[in-house]
């Protein structure tokens, strides 16, 4: 992730000053399950993100 991404996801999980804390790996990573299993996000901007995420995820597993 990068740029206007990276700063959503930082921004939405709590990660402050680009440290990501336990707690906000963990609710990113809750945020993303249930995107990935419903299809809803918390915000429009997390769901461009989730959506990126996903697909990346899935690009890297389809190529094992």
């Amino acid at each position: 992730m990068k740029g206007a991404d990276l700063r959503t996801a930082r921004s939405w999980s709590g990660a402050s000053d680009g440290k990501w804390t336990r707690d906000a790996r963990e609710k990113f990573a809750r945020g993303f399950e249930r995107y990935v299993a419903t299809g809803e996000a918390p915000t429009r901007a997390l769901k461009r993100v989730f959506e990126k995420y996903k697909n990346w995820l899935a690009n890297i597993y389809g190529a094992i």
